[in-house]
């Protein structure tokens, strides 16, 4: 049963849930695994993509047969950019895209949908160009497909077409299905910046989860989550009440003793024991930081580590995860960096 779900995941992603069972059945990882994997936001955008321009393939290869068509042949452009001319439109580049590369083929249909009106008069001319020409449906839906951010967030606001309130939706699924696998990392990191803390998950919670009831359940799953990895934290670096109480056996010269260090620390500090750092820093306002001004996080917590001795190891182990960028033209791209025969 196992293997049966490898063959169906890519193969890096297959390793990573390989070894997150590892590290699992030793009881290594926290909250269940939660925190092992953050995907690159660049591979979902890509995949979600994908697997809209599937729900759409006969139109995008329609158009992309026929852009191939015209530069396969200087003639037919010299003919095509004719009529550009004649209708005095604003001149642009017309090209082919790499499969693999959604941007490029994003800017394979605006730029065709720039030419809309071309088309069909090249295609008077030319009577072959009709296998490739888009109809008035195919049209609208091109544009829509320029606007996918939009069909993203907004599924039924953007089209009354129903395969593209369908192709948004297949694709919101599946950035919700990325997002719940990287949202408690990343949504725990924003908590431990002291200038959003809790509230910045007030706000914006109900952006990603428009339905209230959701947006509630899931912040309190996230509070319960970030508790039970504090006390993890607790359990590992906290104060060993064990060992405060054989070190306070020890009286000192001056016949100052076990009771008596109890008594202050009852009188000055009663409430220790019942707020851990955690409660403390969420019960704290956000950090009040003057507009434009430098802030760096890691600082502030190096700053108050003997504020909260075990919630700045917990701090810095998250924040100090590294953040890596790659030039989108490369993210998209599966194939190698070649040099052609020129």
């Amino acid at each position: 049963m196992v293997k049966k779900t490898l063959r169906k995941l890519h193969p890096k992603e297959a390793e990573d849930e390989r070894l997150k069972r590892d590290f699992s059945g030793r009881r290594n990882l926290p909250l269940d695994g939660k925190l092992f994997h953050v995907r690159c936001c660049a591979h979902i955008l890509n995949l979600l993509v994908q697997d809209g321009l599937d729900m759409i393939k006969v139109i995008v290869d329609k158009v992309r047969n026929g852009v191939k068509y015209l530069l396969n042949s200087e003639t037919r452009g010299k003919a095509f950019k004719k009529i550009v001319d004649e209708l005095q439109l604003e001149g642009r580049m017309q090209v082919l895209d790499t499969k693999t590369r959604w941007n490029s083929t994003w800017l394979m249909l605006s730029t065709t949908y720039h030419y809309r009106e071309v088309w069909p008069r090249y295609a008077e001319e030319n009577g072959a160009f009709l296998n490739f020409l888009p109809d008035a449906n195919d049209w609208e839906d091109v544009h829509d497909i320029c606007k996918v951010k939009v069909l993203l967030d907004n599924p039924y606001g953007i089209s009354n077409n129903p395969q593209l309130q369908a192709l948004a939706n297949e694709m919101k699924l599946k950035y919700d299905k990325y997002w719940a696998e990287s949202n408690t990392l990343i949504s725990i990191a924003a908590i431990l910046d002291p200038r959003y803390k809790m509230i910045f998950i007030k706000w914006v919670y109900p952006f990603l989860y428009p339905n209230a009831t959701q947006a509630a359940s899931y912040e309190q799953e996230l509070a319960t989550n970030l508790h039970t990895l504090f006390q993890l934290y607790q359990d590992t670096f906290g104060v060993n009440d064990a060992l405060i109480s054989e070190t306070l056996e020890v009286e000192s010269s001056s016949g100052l003793g076990k009771r008596s260090f109890e008594r202050f620390l009852e009188t000055v500090v009663g409430s220790y024991n019942t707020k851990s750092d955690l409660d403390l820093y969420l019960e704290e306002s956000p950090l009040k930081v003057p507009p434009n001004t430098k802030f760096d996080v890691l600082t502030w917590w190096m700053g108050n580590e003997a504020k909260y001795p075990v919630l700045s190891r917990l701090a810095k182990d998250i924040l100090i995860v590294p953040v890596t960028t790659v030039a989108s033209e490369a993210t998209f791209s599966a194939g190698k960096r070649i040099i052609d025969p020129k």
